[in-house]
């Protein structure tokens, strides 16, 4: 039976925190070393261990660490058997996210089969080192209950969730009331006889990557990242050698670590999942091994670094992977640390301002080699020593060496560090150590602000002042509304109707905004229960928790103020309450009933935009103002008539983009200009395909000409190597080739069809409807349309990319509001990406910027018009599978 005053706590406290940072006294204990000073300490023996261990419950490791610890396992737990399954690995959690509470949960691996009960769960009181027993997580005729756990961890983001491998799908279970979520299943892509292995979710639970096995023979087949939001799947198939991948914490990078050469050992292909840009890292050039990742960047052992032990730090954002040394040690003879920990990685610090914990065991005695050491990212290399693992690999508990290693991860706060060892005896047990960050960061506060999480801070009830009195030049008035996203509105009333519950994917943005002076905004909450956001943003797009500047986060009677997802202050409420959040003289203040209850330490910068978002389906709010000094003035609207249907645009048109020394007359494509004979003229699709079946159709103008059209992974203009499957036309020869690799060729003149045809993974060749070869390589995603030209003069026409039925446009208006300004706002019948092209042809001439975010509601403002101009314009949208579809041409005339 899982502890009731638990469920109680983590229901009312935050889920999707971020960063997840607490702000205590740290852990005691601990000291530095360099790599010329760090000593060989001597590994303590099970004598000496059994000294100062308890058998449960907190201790404190002896000199020179001195360092608190908790034992979490014993005997008891295992029918005095040898069940602790070793902590799965220093990149998956096994602690949950606790900020905010006063404990926290540790899942761990009881094997039934060595005297345990399967996956369970424990908990830990900060407070006073209590462990308390939640019992087994599934039953035991659950076939669950018989997996080791490994590869399953905790949520970044939600403490009660934790992700699992279950045959073809990742689940997130909650672990508290049992429910099971369906994340992504690959049999509905790859079809069946498939199963996962080797799972890893971003930070924000949105994106998620697995090892693909083959089931009945065990194979790894390759890679898959799934992107929940927009359900974008990508599949990356590996021949052999293939070890594992992982996505990174931002969800924007891939890391997949196979011998691509097949030369010397296992290399990274490293991939811009948003763009499908793909680089390769040799392992001779340092690519990773052991590793983790961060947010947009990865630590990873290089073992071909001049210094023994080097870890390096490579940021994916560079034009050119170089990895810069952040650890080393002088000792070839061991490897120390073995597993690194990076699992308290921060989107908002840059990564030499983070921190990162290792562990490994030895029978070598050597720096650091059985020893819990961190390590700043900076490339000072002054490293603190934390703990011992207390691990004698020639002792039998835990099994293989493999096991015995400790392979630890740190909690997402980055000061709690989980293992498993020995104790140089018969069987393995789990502990967690507290890390004085405070020594390798310089302050005793390395979070940014206070979250209420540790019982060493005392937070402050809430401020009471007498009513102000009203804000006599502001005046509120109702709230404009875009990028509407799983909320439903009622007149003044919104409600969250549709999303997943307990996920913040559910909110609105205001057309309005404060530039400068003071303003108001006012809510009223219609219940105390359900879990949403309300406050000011500075950007104009859905708040995360902590994307709020200034919020009031409401649930179970209690309003918290949130800045940045940093808890300030709480007070209590009840449904019918009314909320302002007031800026005044640059201050901000937070009020109840008329009431301040808390005033901001931080001033006003703008702009600033309303924002709710929403976690619980059903929660709501009603009464919403928005009050600036001057009232937003919008002007009647200028209606344009009802737009085109995707039905009436021809099915496959191709709209093309980064356009090079080419010409465009409706489908047909020109080289007309840079250097003959060079490959400097091209165009890529804004469509592509991101899964399933697609083709992709031209036609040769002349037999002579020099040209290559075919498809390719990245979106922009590609040279003879950089297409994955293309057609080379010259002289009368149509040639396939596969990353510029010849295959096959067949004759052709002038007229004849073509078509690169993607069916079932399966891609084939065929010229006037007739297949004259069939790839030997699978179709991998995404897939964009591409024609680079050599030839001067060279052509196709009647090209077509068909990727299936595009977004329907409609109920275009555009508003005039500013003198050189448009403001274009339509919806599409699905979630899809959307920009404007607009000049004074029909030729246009310029781009709005994308808006990348997925929605079925589109705001883009074109600025810096002239008044009294005719304008023409059309607005395009791309969904979740890359398919494309455009407006009409529109013309608008604007005001003098």
């Amino acid at each position: 039976m899982l502890n009731s005053k638990y469920v109680a706590t983590c229901v009312s406290l935050v889920v999707t925190m971020l960063p997840p940072i607490v702000s205590a006294v740290p852990g005691t204990g601990g000291f530095l070393e360099t790599p010329d000073n760090a000593a060989v300490r001597p590994v303590l023996d099970s004598n000496t261990i059994q000294s100062f261990m308890p058998a449960r419950g907190a201790f404190t490791f002896p000199a020179p660490y001195n360092t608190q610890a908790v034992r979490l396992t014993n005997g008891s737990d295992c029918a005095g058997q040898d069940c602790v399954n070793y902590a799965g690995y220093s990149y998956w959690r096994n602690m949950n996210n606790h900020v905010g509470m006063e404990s926290m949960l540790i899942f761990l691996g009881l094997d039934q089969n060595r005297g345990g009960r399967g996956p369970s769960l424990l908990e830990l009181n900060k407070n006073t080192g209590e462990v308390k027993d939640l019992g087994a997580l599934f039953p035991s005729n659950n076939p669950l209950s018989w997996a080791t756990g490994e590869g399953w961890y905790f949520s970044a983001t939600m403490p009660t969730k934790l992700y699992i491998n279950d045959g073809p799908s990742i689940v997130r279970l909650d672990v508290i009331t049992g429910q099971m979520q369906t994340v992504t299943d690959i049999t509905d892509t790859l079809g069946s006889g498939h199963y996962l292995s080797q799972i890893h979710s971003s930070d924000n639970d949105r994106v998620h990557s697995a090892t693909v096995r083959e089931s009945k023979s065990y194979k790894a087949l390759g890679c898959m990242a799934y992107e929940e939001d927009s359900k974008r799947f990508h599949y990356y198939p590996i021949a052999s050698d293939y070890d594992e991948c992982q996505v990174d914490r931002s969800g924007k990078w891939l890391l997949i670590k196979a011998n691509l050469d097949g030369q010397q050992g296992e290399d990274n292909l490293v991939v811009e999942l948003s763009t499908g840009n793909e680089r390769i890292l040799l392992d001779s050039d340092g690519a990773a091994g052991h590793s983790d990742l961060g947010h947009g960047y990865m630590i990873a052992a290089d073992n071909w670094a001049n210094d023994a032990n080097t870890w390096k730090l490579w940021d994916f954002s560079q034009s050119s992977l170089k990895g810069e040394r952040v650890y080393h040690n002088n000792d070839w003879n061991v490897s120390a640390p073995n597993h690194l920990s990076h699992t308290n990685a921060r989107p908002d610090l840059a990564a030499r301002d983070q921190y990162a914990c290792g562990s490994s065991a030895s029978q070598r005695a050597g720096p650091h080699a059985n020893e819990i050491i961190c390590f700043n990212l900076d490339g000072r290399e002054s490293n603190l020593v934390v703990a011992p693992v207390m691990t004698d690999l020639n002792a039998t508990g835990g099994g293989d060496t493999y096991a015995k290693a400790p392979k630890g991860n740190l909690d997402v706060t980055g000061r709690y560090f989980f293992w498993t060892s020995n104790m140089g005896g018969s069987r393995l047990d789990a502990f967690i150590v507290q890390v004085p960050d405070h020594l390798l960061t310089g302050n005793v506060d390395y979070s940014p602000a206070p979250t209420s999480e540790e019982p060493l801070i005392e937070v402050p009830g809430p401020v009471t002042v007498p009513p102000l009195s009203p804000v006599d030049p502001i005046t509120a008035g109702p709230v404009l509304w875009h990028d509407i996203r799983n909320v439903t509105i009622e007149g003044e009333q919104l409600t969250k109707t549709s999303g997943c519950n307990g996920c913040d994917d559910a909110g609105v943005i205001s057309v309005q905004s404060v530039t400068t002076g003071n303003a108001t905004f006012d809510f009223t909450a219609n219940a105390t229960a359900p879990i949403l956001f309300a406050g000011f943003t500075s950007t104009q797009e859905i708040a995360s928790a902590n994307g709020f500047e200034f919020s009031v986060r409401l649930q179970q009677g209690i309003a918290e103020v949130r800045e940045r997802g940093i808890y300030r202050a709480d007070t209590r409420f009840a449904a019918g309450d009314h909320f302002r959040i007031l800026v005044d003289g640059g201050k901000v203040e937070y009020l109840v009933n008329d009431t301040v209850f808390y005033t901001s330490t931080a001033p006003a910068s703008y702009p600033l935009f309303a924002g709710v978002t929403f976690n619980t389906t059903g929660a709501a709010v009603n009464n919403l103002r928005l009050g600036v000094e001057q009232s937003l003035q919008v002007s009647e609207p200028v209606i344009v008539p009802p737009l085109l249907t995707v039905d009436t645009i021809p099915a496959g048109s191709i709209f093309w983009s980064d356009i090079s020394n080419v010409a465009i007359e409706g489908e047909e494509l020109t080289k007309t200009s840079g250097c003959n004979g060079c490959d400097d003229a091209g165009v890529i699709s804004l469509q592509s395909v991101t899964t399933g079946n697609a083709a992709f159709d031209f036609t040769a103008n002349a037999s002579a000409p020099m040209l290559i059209a075919g498809l390719t992974s990245k979106q922009e203009i590609a040279s003879a190597k950089g297409f994955k499957f293309g057609l080379r036309l010259q002289q009368g020869i149509a040639e396939v080739r596969e990353r510029g690799i010849y295959r096959a060729d067949t004759r052709f003149a002038a007229g004849d069809r073509f078509r690169i045809l993607v069916e079932g993974g399966k891609v084939q060749y065929l010229v006037n409807d007739v297949v004259f070869y069939t790839s030997k390589m699978s179709a991998s995603y995404p897939l964009f349309a591409g024609v680079t030209f050599n030839t001067t003069g060279a052509a196709v026409k009647n090209l077509r990319f068909d990727v299936g039925q595009s977004p329907q446009l409609s109920s275009l208006v555009v508003y005039h509001k500013n003198p050189d300004e448009l403001e274009v706002n339509w919806v599409t019948d699905r979630p899809s990406e959307s920009m404007v092209q607009y000049g004074l042809s029909a030729q246009y001439g310029t781009d709005s910027d994308l808006n990348a975010v997925l929605s079925e509601n589109h705001l883009t403002v074109l600025r810096d018009l002239i008044p009294g101009e005719t304008y023409h314009f059309r607005a395009l949208n791309r969904d979740a599978e890359g398919r494309v579809s455009s407006s009409e041409d529109l013309v608008v005339t604007l005001p003098m």
